[in-house]
């Protein structure tokens, strides 16, 4: 499976074989951020859309934490 979240040309491309321990690391990776985001006031929708207008990953991530403490 070819797994592209989102982020276009920004990421290679990974090859993930279904239920293996990288999908999980990576779904369990996922859901933290979306738990995260929610507390924060960030939905999953926010969160594809900032994706696919151009922020990376780690710019996310630093997004949802500095919005966690904000809401702090």
């Amino acid at each position: 499976m070819r797994g592209q979240l989102g982020v276009g040309a920004k990421v290679a491309p990974m090859v993930i074989k279904a239920g293996s321990a990288k999908e999980r690391v990576l779904r369990s990776a996922v859901e933290k951020l979306v738990q995260h985001a929610a507390k924060a006031g960030i939905t999953i929708d926010d969160l594809i859309h900032l994706l696919d207008s151009g922020m990376e990953v780690r710019e996310l991530f630093d997004y949802v934490m500095s919005k966690m403490a904000a809401a702090a």
